[in-house]
């Protein structure tokens, strides 16, 4: 199996460029297209199995006064 040396002639090692990912999936394409369908297909079927479940709270507050309470005149 051939081993890509990401290193140049100097001897220091570098980052994979994008060049060098895109070469990996291509020599790898049926890999990943059987890896992504898989995951597709996962995802999906996990979806449609869920049971559905709404849950919904709420509260409504009253207060039992007026609004504007009347205010008695001082006297």
């Amino acid at each position: 199996m051939e081993h890509l040396n990401l290193s140049n002639l100097n001897g220091d090692s570098r980052f994979p460029t994008v060049r060098d990912l895109v070469t990996i999936a291509f020599r790898r394409r049926r890999l990943m297209m059987i890896s992504f369908a898989g995951i597709l297909c996962g995802s999906i079927l996990v979806a449609v199995l869920q049971p559905r479940r709404y849950e919904a709270e709420m509260k409504i507050l009253v207060k039992r006064e007026p609004v504007n309470p009347v205010v008695p005149r001082p006297g």
